[in-house]
């Protein structure tokens, strides 16, 4: 029985098979059908990479330069990285033939020339790119006055006392009216050097009678004083996204490590994180230390100021830091010369909230605002109202600039031009409202660099110059 059904299961089978090829009719059975080909990858890419070493005019590594590839060369198409701290960025998967590249370190160096560099398939193509540091003398406007109008408002005349120092923090001297020169202003949106009132609208216009200044003179510092200076630091996130240190940390400990013990400082930090309320952190002797107290043995700051970097983080609230710090230098200054020294680089734009209450806290507590930063239109005006003086620091190697002539400014010893400018107007307000004219006046320095600065000027009864 079992022998009969395996039998019979094969006779199935046959059949099925059979009917499957169609059996004898037909014409017979057809040739089996063949499977295509699986597909084939695609040829790997024709690519390679680039190193890019960025290095200074002595061939020093030049960290966080900017370096651009346009690949294929001449097409438009870039690439961009950031050199890493030892001044290399890699480009990988370069595709093959002409490419180019340059770097660009602005504002604290020039661009480099661009250079063109063939890239062949699986090779590491090396390239070096140079790119000089831009000149760190810098300007430091000291007092700015409103000196005459004309019967009809239609003319003014302004003073403004500019020091200009170089790398080191020393005068530069010998200087006249043919380096100095004002240009028209530009009352645009994206520039508004000009006429505002105090809740920042346009109040007026203005064009130089000329450029160049109507009176230029060099004016030897005082006789040097002793002072009180509160360091205010902002620590706001934006210190590490533009890459403020190590230059500003650098720039604080060399001022501190030189500090003239006959002289007194408190140093202090500001920032709001997200969630988290207002404090100034106070760093006078040791880090918490809360009272705000001024010292002259500096050796105890020095920690402090050398982790300044590691504390980065939140908002920078200018408005609520600037009144607290000078109620604190108050309560805690020794009986010298007070002065408030804000270190804010960059950052947020000043409003006209921060502007007010920065004016308003040192008339209240009469101690000058002095400002170590890039200089906008607001917090120039801040600074010029509160009578203190704007350091101009547009890069790292200018803050230190700043810092290594601070002394002298604060202590009165910094010499220093006197230059005025007529100015032709055309009111928008009330000439008997209050108003601000802003400015910027060019600075040329042979055979270095040109120096821009913002002069703010608040309009109003005119003042004699000292």
């Amino acid at each position: 029985m079992a022998r009969k059904l395996y039998a019979l299961l094969g006779s199935v089978s046959l059949s099925v098979l059979l009917a499957a090829c169609g059996g004898d009719s037909g014409g017979g059975m057809s040739a089996p059908t063949s499977n295509p080909p699986p597909p084939t990858d695609p040829p790997p890419a024709q690519t390679g990479t680039l190193e890019v070493r960025v290095t200074d005019p002595d061939g020093n590594p030049v960290p966080y330069a900017q370096v651009n590839v346009i690949a294929p060369a001449g097409s438009g198409t870039w690439t961009t990285s950031y050199s890493d701290g030892s001044g290399i960025a890699v480009f990988s998967s370069l595709p093959i033939g002409s490419v180019s590249a340059f770097a660009s370190g602005w504002p604290s160096h020039y661009s480099s020339d661009q250079v063109e560099v063939q890239i062949a398939t699986g090779t590491r193509t090396n390239l070096s790119l140079t790119i000089a540091p831009v000149y760190a003398g810098t300007a430091i406007v000291l007092a700015t006055r409103h000196i005459s109008s004309a019967p009809d408002s239609s003319e003014i005349e302004f003073e403004a006392d500019i020091a200009v120092v170089d790398p080191s923090g020393q005068p530069i001297i010998g200087l006249d009216a043919s380096h100095v020169t004002l240009p028209p202003s530009d009352c645009g949106d994206w520039d508004p050097l000009c006429i505002v009132d105090d809740a920042g609208q346009e109040a007026g216009r203005w064009t130089p009678v000329t450029g160049a200044p109507s009176a230029f003179e060099w004016r030897p510092g005082s006789t040097e004083s002793v002072y009180a200076a509160g360091l205010l630091v902002d620590q706001g996130t934006y210190i590490g996204l533009e890459r403020w240190d190590p230059g500003r940390k650098t720039a604080i400990v060399e001022f501190l490590d030189s500090f003239d013990p006959a002289n007194s400082v408190a140093l202090a930090e500001f920032s709001q994180p997200l969630g988290q309320t207002f404090a100034v952190r106070y760093l006078s002797h040791f880090v918490g230390d809360y009272n705000g107290r001024f010292v002259s043995e500096f050796a105890a700051l020095r920690n402090a100021a050398l982790s300044i970097d590691r504390r980065v983080g939140g908002s920078s609230p200018v408005d609520l830091a600037v009144p607290e710090m000078l109620g604190t230098m108050d309560w805690w200054a020794p009986p010298q010369a007070r002065e408030l020294v804000l270190v804010a680089p960059g950052g947020p734009a000043w409003d006209n909230q921060w502007v007010q209450a920065v004016v308003d806290a040192s008339e209240f507590w009469g101690t000058p605002v002095n400002l170590i930063g890039q200089g906008g239109p607001a917090a120039v005006a801040a600074v010029a109202r509160s009578g203190g003086a704007l350091f101009i620091a547009r890069f790292p190697a200018q803050m230190r600039t700043a810092f290594r002539s601070l002394d002298a400014v604060l202590s009165d010893s910094m010499p220093f031009y006197r230059m005025r400018f007529r100015l032709q107007m055309t009111e928008t307000a009330a000439v008997d409202q209050p108003r601000t004219l802003r400015a910027s006046v060019g600075i040329a320095l042979p055979a270095r660099d040109d120096l821009w600065v913002p002069v703010s000027v608040r309009l109003g009864p005119a003042v004699p110059a000292p």
